[in-house]
Protein backbone atom coordinates (compact mmCIF):
# COMPACT_ATOMS: atom_id res chain seq x y z
CA UNK A 1 0.00 0.00 0.00
CA UNK A 2 0.98 3.55 -0.67
CA UNK A 3 1.45 5.78 2.39
CA UNK A 4 -1.12 8.18 0.99
CA UNK A 5 -4.07 6.21 -0.31
CA UNK A 6 -5.77 7.11 -3.56
CA UNK A 7 -9.20 8.63 -3.03
CA UNK A 8 -11.93 6.77 -4.97
CA UNK A 9 -13.60 10.10 -5.71
CA UNK A 10 -10.41 11.21 -7.50
CA UNK A 11 -10.55 8.17 -9.78
CA UNK A 12 -14.21 8.92 -10.52
CA UNK A 13 -13.31 12.56 -11.35
CA UNK A 14 -10.49 11.28 -13.57
CA UNK A 15 -12.83 9.14 -15.68
CA UNK A 16 -15.54 11.82 -15.80
CA UNK A 17 -12.85 14.15 -17.16
CA UNK A 18 -11.59 11.56 -19.68
CA UNK A 19 -15.11 10.75 -20.94
CA UNK A 20 -16.16 14.42 -20.91
CA UNK A 21 -13.48 15.86 -23.20
CA UNK A 22 -14.28 16.30 -26.90
CA UNK A 23 -10.84 14.95 -27.86
CA UNK A 24 -9.69 12.25 -25.45
CA UNK A 25 -6.80 13.17 -23.13
CA UNK A 26 -5.74 9.53 -23.52
CA UNK A 27 -4.68 10.46 -27.05
CA UNK A 28 -3.72 14.13 -26.62
CA UNK A 29 -1.85 13.79 -23.31
CA UNK A 30 -3.71 16.81 -21.91
CA UNK A 31 -3.05 16.94 -18.14
CA UNK A 32 -5.93 17.87 -15.83
CA UNK A 33 -4.81 20.32 -13.16
CA UNK A 34 -7.72 20.17 -10.75
CA UNK A 35 -8.09 22.35 -7.66
CA UNK A 36 -7.09 19.39 -5.51
CA UNK A 37 -4.93 17.06 -7.63
CA UNK A 38 -3.07 16.82 -10.93
CA UNK A 39 -4.32 13.98 -13.16
CA UNK A 40 -1.97 12.34 -15.66
CA UNK A 41 -3.72 10.54 -18.53
CA UNK A 42 -2.57 7.12 -19.64
CA UNK A 43 -2.75 6.07 -23.32
CA UNK A 44 -6.08 4.30 -23.55
CA UNK A 45 -4.28 1.09 -24.45
CA UNK A 46 -2.31 -0.39 -27.26
CA UNK A 47 0.29 2.35 -27.17
CA UNK A 48 3.45 3.57 -25.52
CA UNK A 49 4.22 7.26 -25.22
CA UNK A 50 6.53 9.83 -23.71
CA UNK A 51 5.06 13.09 -22.43
CA UNK A 52 6.36 16.25 -20.78
CA UNK A 53 4.76 18.35 -18.06
CA UNK A 54 5.96 21.52 -16.35
CA UNK A 55 4.55 22.42 -12.96
CA UNK A 56 4.65 25.99 -11.66
CA UNK A 57 3.36 28.00 -8.74
CA UNK A 58 0.63 26.45 -6.62
CA UNK A 59 0.54 23.35 -8.82
CA UNK A 60 3.95 22.32 -7.45
CA UNK A 61 2.24 21.72 -4.07
CA UNK A 62 -0.41 19.29 -5.39
CA UNK A 63 -0.46 15.51 -5.34
CA UNK A 64 -0.40 13.76 -8.73
CA UNK A 65 -2.87 10.99 -9.58
CA UNK A 66 -1.29 8.24 -11.71
CA UNK A 67 -3.49 5.61 -13.43
CA UNK A 68 -1.01 2.72 -13.28
CA UNK A 69 -3.38 0.25 -14.97
CA UNK A 70 -7.09 1.05 -14.84
CA UNK A 71 -10.30 0.84 -16.85
CA UNK A 72 -13.79 2.27 -16.72
CA UNK A 73 -17.08 1.40 -18.35
CA UNK A 74 -20.35 3.27 -18.52
CA UNK A 75 -23.85 2.34 -19.62
CA UNK A 76 -26.57 0.40 -17.83
CA UNK A 77 -26.27 -2.21 -15.12
CA UNK A 78 -23.71 -1.48 -12.43
CA UNK A 79 -22.92 -5.16 -11.74
CA UNK A 80 -22.17 -5.85 -15.42
CA UNK A 81 -20.13 -2.65 -15.71
CA UNK A 82 -18.10 -3.51 -12.58
CA UNK A 83 -17.29 -7.00 -13.85
CA UNK A 84 -16.26 -5.64 -17.25
CA UNK A 85 -14.04 -2.92 -15.70
CA UNK A 86 -12.44 -5.51 -13.39
CA UNK A 87 -11.71 -7.82 -16.30
CA UNK A 88 -10.13 -5.02 -18.33
CA UNK A 89 -7.98 -3.83 -15.45
CA UNK A 90 -6.52 -7.19 -14.39
CA UNK A 91 -2.84 -7.08 -15.38
CA UNK A 92 -0.30 -9.84 -15.80
CA UNK A 93 2.45 -7.27 -15.25
CA UNK A 94 2.65 -3.63 -14.18
CA UNK A 95 5.20 -0.88 -13.73
CA UNK A 96 5.13 2.16 -11.49
CA UNK A 97 8.33 4.08 -10.78
CA UNK A 98 9.44 7.58 -9.89
CA UNK A 99 13.00 8.54 -10.77
CA UNK A 100 13.88 4.87 -11.23
CA UNK A 101 12.47 3.74 -7.85
CA UNK A 102 9.61 1.22 -8.00
CA UNK A 103 6.48 2.22 -6.09
CA UNK A 104 3.62 0.24 -4.61
CA UNK A 105 0.15 1.30 -5.69
CA UNK A 106 -3.48 0.89 -4.64
CA UNK A 107 -6.34 -1.07 -6.15
CA UNK A 108 -9.38 1.22 -6.31
CA UNK A 109 -12.95 0.78 -7.53
CA UNK A 110 -15.42 3.64 -7.86
CA UNK A 111 -19.03 4.10 -9.00
CA UNK A 112 -20.08 7.39 -10.54
CA UNK A 113 -22.15 8.97 -13.31
CA UNK A 114 -21.17 9.95 -16.83
CA UNK A 115 -24.06 12.15 -17.89
CA UNK A 116 -27.18 10.07 -17.28
CA UNK A 117 -25.32 6.75 -17.33
CA UNK A 118 -23.96 4.62 -14.51
CA UNK A 119 -20.21 4.17 -14.61
CA UNK A 120 -17.71 1.99 -12.77
CA UNK A 121 -13.94 2.07 -12.71
CA UNK A 122 -11.49 -0.50 -11.42
CA UNK A 123 -7.75 -0.67 -11.41
CA UNK A 124 -4.41 0.29 -9.98
CA UNK A 125 -3.54 3.87 -9.05
CA UNK A 126 -0.68 5.72 -7.41
CA UNK A 127 -0.89 8.94 -5.43
CA UNK A 128 2.34 10.80 -5.92
CA UNK A 129 3.16 13.41 -3.31
CA UNK A 130 4.26 16.83 -4.55
CA UNK A 131 7.64 16.53 -6.23
CA UNK A 132 10.72 18.52 -5.25
CA UNK A 133 11.97 21.23 -7.64
CA UNK A 134 13.85 19.81 -10.61
CA UNK A 135 13.34 17.14 -13.26
CA UNK A 136 11.61 13.84 -12.53
CA UNK A 137 10.75 10.72 -14.51
CA UNK A 138 7.47 8.90 -13.84
CA UNK A 139 6.88 5.58 -15.63
CA UNK A 140 3.72 3.50 -15.43
CA UNK A 141 1.67 0.95 -17.31
CA UNK A 142 1.02 -2.73 -17.67
CA UNK A 143 -0.02 -5.70 -19.80
CA UNK A 144 -3.19 -7.81 -19.69
CA UNK A 145 -3.75 -11.39 -20.85
CA UNK A 146 -5.98 -10.18 -23.70
CA UNK A 147 -3.09 -8.23 -25.26
CA UNK A 148 -4.16 -4.84 -23.91
CA UNK A 149 -1.21 -2.75 -22.76
CA UNK A 150 -0.27 0.77 -21.86
CA UNK A 151 3.16 2.22 -21.21
CA UNK A 152 3.67 5.87 -20.33
CA UNK A 153 6.69 7.93 -19.38
CA UNK A 154 6.23 11.46 -18.07
CA UNK A 155 9.12 13.87 -17.80
CA UNK A 156 7.95 16.26 -15.11
CA UNK A 157 9.79 19.51 -14.47
CA UNK A 158 8.93 21.23 -11.21
CA UNK A 159 9.83 24.93 -10.87
CA UNK A 160 11.21 26.38 -7.64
Amino acid sequence: MNNKQVKPEWTAKYWQWIFGEKESPLKTGLVNIDNEVIMLPCTGGGAACDRKVQLKGEDTKKDILVPVFAAAEYGKGEYFLREKARALSTPISTEMSVDGVSKEYDYVEASFKVGKYDAVSAGYWYRLSPLSPGKHLVRFGGNAENGFYTKVMYQIEVDD
